[in-house]
């Protein structure tokens, strides 16, 4: 594919900083996941409202990187999982994208609170991908499968992934709170602005635009 990934951080000390935490990576691409196959012990927390594109191409890194897939649909299952982590976090990173939609690289969606808020540390990721002529990697409109399609056809890409420093929520400040901050520390690290437009924000753009001009 022409991809070359960088990142400051060994697997190894990835594996350390990272241990027992959720990593919550902004999500400029559908390619997103390939920083999993630098995280040792990397668990992705999937849900059904995913891209299939995306979901497809995560589901393989995972099981190359030698991870696992937690269901989130599956709240049963998903609550056991996490009573068992926190007894055991060793060996374990929970990765999310907590803005549930892929941005444009020029700001970030807001940051939901569902797994950032469960009592665990987060360590933020920060995520950039660097095309030939400045070109975005995700145009607004653009499907899954056609941006993917389209970072197919590119000579090379770089993706850039920096870890930042874990953070912990204080008992008196609420989930989405905490959550605003991790947007926040993201986007200042990529010098980007940290937006309120949520994902359904983005999807009834879309499609009022669509509307507007056929």
């Amino acid at each position: 594919m022409g991809l070359r990934v960088r990142c400051a951080l060994s697997p190894r000390q990835i594996a350390t900083l990272t241990d027992g935490c959720v990593v919550a990576a902004n999500h400029v691409s559908v390619i997103d996941p390939f920083a999993i196959l630098a995280m040792p012990g990397a668990t992705l927390v999937a849900s059904s409202g995913y891209n299939r594109v995306i979901s497809l191409t995560a589901f393989l890194l995972i099981k190359c990187a030698g991870g696992r897939v937690w269901n989130g649909a599956d709240k049963k299952t998903f609550s056991r999982n996490l009573r068992s982590l926190r007894d055991a976090p060793q060996g374990t990173a929970l990765y999310t994208n907590p803005e549930a939609t892929i941005n444009n690289g020029r700001g970030l969606y807001r940051f939901r609170p569902g797994l950032l808020s469960r009592g665990l540390p987060v360590v933020p990721l920060a995520g950039r991908l660097i095309l030939p002529f400045g070109l975005v990697p995700s145009p607004l409109h653009a499907s899954g499968l056609a941006c993917f399609l389209r970072l197919l056809a590119m000579p090379w890409m770089t993706v850039e992934m920096t870890y930042l420093e874990p953070l912990e929520r204080n008992e008196h400040q609420s989930g989405q709170a905490f959550s605003d901050l991790i947007q926040a520390r993201i986007a200042a690290h990529l010098g980007i602005a940290a937006t309120q437009w949520t994902r359904e924000d983005k999807h009834h753009y879309r499609r009022t635009d669509a509307q507007a001009h056929p």
